[in-house]
């Protein structure tokens, strides 16, 4: 759980921070709090955190996480039980090679058996899906985005640029070079395959996307342009311009 309210951010150290930083952001009216990091799930914060979120009010408390430790049944009992109602899995590998090159280890069977503990927990988690786009993982970018598509998400999001503040093995690896198209192509086919699933592009720089691309492209809190059905989105502001210099000369 991190807040930035103009300042650096700041990472709880003890349950008396967390709850001053919680009843902080309740008083604000925030009614959705995600506990994320590093990795949410390894903190011994967690549970007390989603305990606390639920007695202060909050209508949604989320996790964001690799799902490794969610490959534990017990595990994932202990998060409901505390008052866990959805979980936001990371998932940038689906064969143990790309999963060794960007986390270090294979995880990609313990994240695996995770999302068939998520399918089996009761009461139900809602379940969001998100994958960081870089050179690693871009030639299994389909398999990935099917996979993650086969778990019937709530919402999916690509991202091509992490904030350098998320650190991690991931924000560590080479971008995608999106300019031979081929990410694009696996886009395309993948809504065409799913045409009722979402996906939410995020920090991907618009010069670089095709014309017959950009009419399902909008920016987040704008309304939809007329015309085909709004099915690829991306959160890009101008802020996010200084990522690709054709953005930057526009």
């Amino acid at each position: 759980c991190m807040e930035r309210p103009g300042g650096p951010l700041r990472h709880p150290r003890s349950e008396r921070d967390l709850g001053q930083l919680l009843r902080s952001l309740r008083q604000r009216g925030i009614g959705t709090v995600s506990f994320d990091g590093g990795e949410a799930s390894l903190s011994p914060l967690l549970l007390p955190g989603i305990r606390m979120a639920r007695s202060l009010g909050f209508v949604h408390v989320q996790l964001v996480t690799n799902g490794v430790r969610l490959a534990s049944r017990a595990f994932v009992r202990s998060l409901t039980d505390a008052g866990l109602d959805r979980v936001n899995l990371s998932l940038h590998a689906v064969d143990s090679a790309t999963s060794r090159a960007i986390y270090g280890a294979d995880v990609y069977p313990r994240q695996r058996r995770a999302l068939e503990e998520l399918r089996l927990a009761d009461p139900p988690l809602g379940l969001t899906m998100a994958t960081v786009l870089v050179a690693t993982n871009r030639a299994s970018l389909g398999a990935i985005l099917e996979t993650a598509a086969a778990q019937r998400p709530e919402h999916m999001a690509l991202i091509y640029c992490l904030p350098a503040h998320y650190g991690g093995h991931i924000a560590n690896v080479a971008l995608a070079d999106l300019e031979d198209g081929e990410v694009l192509q696996v886009l395309e086919a993948f809504q065409e395959a799913r045409p009722a699933q979402t996906l939410e592009l995020r920090h991907f720089p618009f010069c670089q996307l095709p014309e017959r691309l950009r009419p399902f492209v909008r920016a987040r809190g704008q309304r939809a342009a007329s015309g085909p059905p709004q099915r690829l989105l991306t959160a890009l502001k101008p802020s996010n311009r200084r990522l690709c210099r054709g953005c930057a000369r526009r």
